[in-house]
């Protein structure tokens, strides 16, 4: 299985000095074999599509559990029992298909010999014990048990928002945003209004006899609930600000060493705007401690928080991490799999199996698609020489680098190679400068081998230190070979520039270590079968990639419907959204197709014909017969929230998936007065109502914008998703005037259309 001392230690972690508290508690799963697998899909796809006649037939968690438990897993139960209590005060505890262990650090070694625990950190954080040395299962279970996870993996998901933007010009975005409140959001969307304080109390009342609830999925992030108490009063209406939200919490319990203030934007963002937008609906707000993931909560969705026990029918998540990296040995996200070793497929697949199982019990899920647009933290889609690079994504909150020749028209390339050849026909590649960012991805998992090797690093040198010519820049090649190509290094922000075009520049070799220019199917990855194929320039991200959830992607308040106060153009007109940018709003959505999850059949139609229009990259880019996202998107920029007492704005993905859950909500109420059944999974829905009533969604138009403060790069066309908070893709997927798109989905929603179409009324906004 897994050896963590075998492996390298992934990016901004760090191993501590000294041993690991013997009274530390390590808590680890083992899940088992699951059965029936083809069955659950067809029961889960059956209840979720409204033209099928089961549609709204949603089954009982434990219904669900009987079809997935293995008929051998009481002896599977009996192998575990037997080998924990060999260690002194373990205990084992059985779920649905899977087992947890916990014991003591001190005994740890007993039952899992040949390992140690060692601490490690993540930048300041506290220090995580996990298991280094070989980890092995007794015989009896190595059949049985396909993924353990606690012991050896390293997890810090993203949080699609709320965090440092790019600063592209020294006084910020070029545009002005329009400010978004709840009541921002009713307006635009006919979303339903606040009811009254009696029609609260009724539907407080409705839903502890039923399962009207919602959740909130948060991983090592918290709310304060003086700052959601603040947030109610200000942003609460006449009618509703006077009655507090109500939340509970669930999950691991406050880590009294935590300093709050470095983790509560996100989760005061979650909370003030799901209770804000479904009022008078319970919350969850379901806590997982660090080095927990999505799997972790989704085991608990389907049993202890199902919503036949009182749990949320409808989750937001708001977090993500590229399905590439889930699970792999080289980043945060190594599992110990005794059946398939390190690769991503299995929790990706393990985890998908538990969405589904949502989906048959009617739950909603919904996920931020992301921040960083289609290539997310990869590092093989090649930079956009004229936009701005910050390779802090913003944190350094210092101004991006932008092309520094005389004429920046001349800047045609700005991904490079860095090439090791360790003989035999092996090869570890380095994308220069994404790759730097070590995220695990192709082009940057083999990064910090090749920088620490001294051919490598000596041709960097000599490349920065190289005599320059007139010109004052460093010819890259051989005197007077043809063409002359010039490269101009950034050392502290680590840019790097030519004014060739990548395929032009010449290769500059030092021993084993090569350089030139970058240009898309230089990288190979490995797929899950091991076979080496070129590297896709895109990142997707997971969970917004699997079809099993709703992908929510972010749209912004557009530049020309703000006028002088002039609200009614700014929040009723049809054109009052635009896709979210990273030049115009502070990040451009995330979206594309899944790597790993094929296309479902809901989205068929209208994904081939977003691939008919010519809006798309070249096939050979990405997989055309996958799992396109996102499926919606809702606005997304500059919330108003109460962070640490004080009044801010924030952005993000992770702003509009719980603003919609919260609608969702109340959509649920409404369905549950008129005697029909919830949502459920939402998809199946979502593309039907497109396709039959497009009314239903505003479409999100790309659009063009002559005001600019970055003069190199010429007007801004907004409707893409080619940036990341790092620097901007010269190949991305683009918007279209109608239909759905890998950018918006199927646009925003309009939701007394919604409502048409379910034959339920959507209250009309308050006077």
């Amino acid at each position: 299985m897994a050896s963590r001392e075998a492996l390298p230690i992934p990016p901004n972690w760090s191993q501590v000095p000294g041993v690991v508290d013997p009274n530390f508690v390590l808590l680890f799963k083992l899940h088992f074999k699951q059965c029936n697998l083809t069955a659950l899909e067809k029961l889960a796809t059956q209840v979720s599509d409204p033209a099928d006649p089961n549609y709204g037939q949603y089954v009982a968690s434990a219904d669900v559990c009987k079809l997935t438990r293995c008929a051998e897993q009481d002896q599977w139960m009996a192998a575990v029992q037997a080998w924990v209590s060999s260690a002194d005060g373990a205990q084992v505890e059985e779920h649905c298909d899977y087992a947890s262990v916990s014991l003591q650090a001190g005994v740890a070694e007993k039952l899992l010999p040949g390992v140690r625990l060692v601490n490690f950190q993540h930048g300041k954080g506290l220090p995580v014990p996990r298991a280094a040395g070989k980890v092995t299962l007794p015989a009896p279970l190595r059949g049985a048990v396909v993924l353990v996870t606690g012991l050896t993996e390293l997890w810090k998901p993203s949080k699609h928002g709320v965090g440092k933007r790019m600063k592209v010009d020294a006084d910020g975005p070029p545009f002005t945003q329009g400010i978004v409140t709840p009541r921002t959001l009713r307006t635009l969307y006919n979303a339903p209004a606040q009811p009254a304080s009696a029609n609260t109390a009724a539907r407080q009342v409705r839903a502890a006899a039923s399962s009207l609830a919602q959740g909130i999925v948060a991983f090592d992030d918290y709310y304060m609930a003086s700052d959601l108490c603040a947030a109610n009063t200000l942003l609460g209406s006449d009618a509703t600000w006077l009655t507090p939200p109500q939340l509970s919490y669930a999950g691991a319990p406050l880590n009294p060493h935590v300093d709050l203030t470095q983790i509560t934007q996100e989760s005061n963002l979650d909370t003030q705007y799901m209770t804000g937008m479904g009022v008078g609906v319970p919350t969850t707000f379901a806590s997982h401690a660090a080095q927990e993931w999505v799997l972790d909560w989704a085991v608990q969705a389907t049993q202890e928080y199902a919503p036949d026990k009182g749990g949320p029918s409808v989750w937001s998540i708001s977090y993500g991490w590229p399905e590439l990296i889930q699970c792999i040995d080289v980043n945060d996200g190594l599992c110990a799999s005794p059946v398939t070793g390190y690769e991503p497929s299995m929790y990706l697949r393990r985890t998908d199996t538990e969405l589904q199982k949502l989906a048959a019990m009617g739950v909603t899920v919904l996920a931020a698609s992301g921040d960083d647009g289609a290539a997310g933290f990869g590092a093989t889609c090649p930079i956009d020489p004229l936009s701005p690079v910050d390779l802090s994504g913003g944190s350094s909150q210092k101004q991006a680098v932008s092309c520094p020749f005389a004429n920046p028209a001349d800047c045609k390339c700005a991904s490079f190679l860095l090439e090791l050849d360790l003989g035999t026909g092996h090869t570890e590649q380095c994308v220069l400068p994404l790759g730097l960012l070590a995220s695990g991805l192709p082009g940057s998992s083999q990064c910090n081998a090749v920088g620490a090797n001294k051919d490598c690093n000596d041709l960097l040198s000599s490349l920065q230190n190289a005599k320059p010519d007139a010109t004052g820049l460093p010819v890259l090649g051989s005197p007077g070979a043809q063409p002359t190509c010039h490269i101009a290094i950034d050392p502290v922000r680590e840019a790097l520039y030519s004014e060739c075009t990548c395929d032009q520049i010449p290769v500059v070799s030092q021993g084993k270590c090569s350089f030139r220019g970058y240009v898309v199917g230089d990288v190979t990855a490995k797929t899950a079968f091991g076979k080496p194929t070129p590297a896709s320039p895109f990142a997707p991200n997971f969970p917004a990639s699997s079809p099993w959830v709703t992908a929510v992607g972010a749209t912004q308040i557009a530049l020309d419907a703000q006028q002088s106060c002039g609200q009614a153009a700014l929040y009723t007109s049809p054109g009052a959204e635009t896709a979210s940018s990273l030049l115009a709003g502070g990040f451009d959505s995330g979206g594309g197709f899944s790597g790993f999850f094929g296309r479902p059949a809901y989205q068929a139609d209208a994904v081939n014909k977003y691939l008919d229009s010519g809006a798309a990259p070249p096939d050979h880019m990405f997989n055309r017969w996958n799992r396109a996202f996102p499926d919606l998107s809702f606005s997304g920029v500059n919330y108003i929230i109460v962070d640490q007492g004080q009044v801010t704005t924030v952005a993000g993905t992770s702003a509009a998936a719980p603003a919609l859950a919260g609608v969702l909500s109340l959509l649920n109420d409404q369905l549950q007065q008129a005697g029909k059944p919830r949502l459920g999974h939402l998809n199946p829905l979502l593309y039907k109502m497109a396709a039959e009533q497009p009314a239903t969604f505003n479409s999100i138009a790309p659009r063009t914008y002559p005001a600019n403060t970055i003069p190199q790069m010429g007007p801004i066309t907004v409707g893409s998703n080619a940036c990341s908070r790092f620097s901007c893709c010269q190949i991305s997927f683009g918007g279209t005037t109608d239909g759905w798109d890998a950018v918006t989905g199927h646009g925003t929603p309009n939701f007394a259309e919604w409502g048409n179409f379910m034959g339920i009324d959507v209250p009309p906004l308050a006077p």
